[in-house]
């Protein structure tokens, strides 16, 4: 009798051992929102009117993580601008699959004015679809010197994950 119930004890531990380790080794890796969005992607950037002068119908743009990797929610738009030394970055969040671009960027020479420092504020939204990304951008770009407004468009930007 004293073996029988040594028999169950000793199967049990080995039971809940097996099933301790199964479970451990089974975890899901963490998926972010942000993770569907960060890419190089090719696509347009288009404004109407005065800002057409900054649009493009070919554009190779990028989203990365944004400064901080902890901000699980937050990327960088890395968007050329024709005749700029180094593309526009452009904070936005992400959650689910919309993307808000929030930035404003301070003293940036555009030289389709002229290499006049400007400041421009960048408002908007986009969703992603697979590795199809459209949205919108409002930019409000002004004078750095004296703030006065030289455009307001609202463009839209859109590109393919490569």
């Amino acid at each position: 009798m004293k073996k029988a119930k040594l028999g169950w004890g000793f199967g049990l531990f080995i039971l809940l051992a097996v099933f301790s380790f199964n479970a451990c080794g089974d975890e899901e890796p963490t998926v972010l929102d942000r993770d569907k969005f960060i890419g190089e992607y090719l696509g347009d950037f288009n404004c109407p009117g005065l800002l057409a002068i900054i649009s493009s119908d070919s554009v190779s743009f990028s989203i990365d993580v944004g400064v901080d990797p902890n901000a699980t929610e937050s990327v960088i738009v890395f968007l050329p601008i024709e005749g700029q030394p180094a593309p526009l970055s452009i904070t936005a969040t992400v959650s689910g699959n919309t993307i808000t671009f929030a930035d404003t960027k301070e003293d940036i020479p555009i030289p389709q004015f002229g290499g006049l420092l400007t400041d421009i504020n960048v408002s908007g939204e986009g969703t992603i679809s697979g590795d199809n990304l459209s949205g919108d951008m409002t930019l409000v770009i002004t004078e750095a010197a004296s703030g006065g407004l030289l455009g307001s468009e609202s463009c839209t930007i859109t590109g393919v994950r490569q």
